[in-house]
């Protein structure tokens, strides 16, 4: 099952993978089923991307709105909620807020797409 990239996100803090080092990332990772474990590298190589290419605020809006998520499936409401605190704690507009979330899901699906293609190749 492809997981969304809220889910993605939100499954990735739950499982406290950003606190992992990197030989403990790739071990949590090999226990996991390959689309699950597709999905977590994604998001990681997503919060490096952001990282590297200078647009960690849109690695931390996605940390913060989607990784301390509380239910599956999200509800619109609790996402919206987290939208406007993240924006008004950030002294931002929610529209600021929910483009760099866009930023960061599309940056997420072409990282999925990157790991779907070589699992389909092995």
């Amino acid at each position: 099952m492809k997981l969304s990239a809220p889910e993605a996100f939100a499954l990735y803090g739950a499982l406290s993978l950003q606190k992992e080092t990197p030989l403990g990332f790739l071990s949590a990772v090999s226990k996991m089923k390959w689309s699950t474990a597709n999905s977590m590298l994604a998001v990681r190589d997503t919060y490096i991307h952001l990282e590297l290419a200078g647009k960690e605020e849109s690695a931390v809006a996605a940390r913060t709105v989607y990784g301390g998520a509380s239910c599956f499936p999200f509800e619109n409401t609790e996402i919206s909620a987290r939208i406007r605190a993240f924006a008004s704690d950030n002294f931002m507009d929610d529209r600021t807020v929910y483009r760099r979330l866009t930023e960061a899901k599309k940056i997420y699906e072409k990282m999925l797409s990157h790991y779907e293609l070589l699992a389909e190749k092995n």
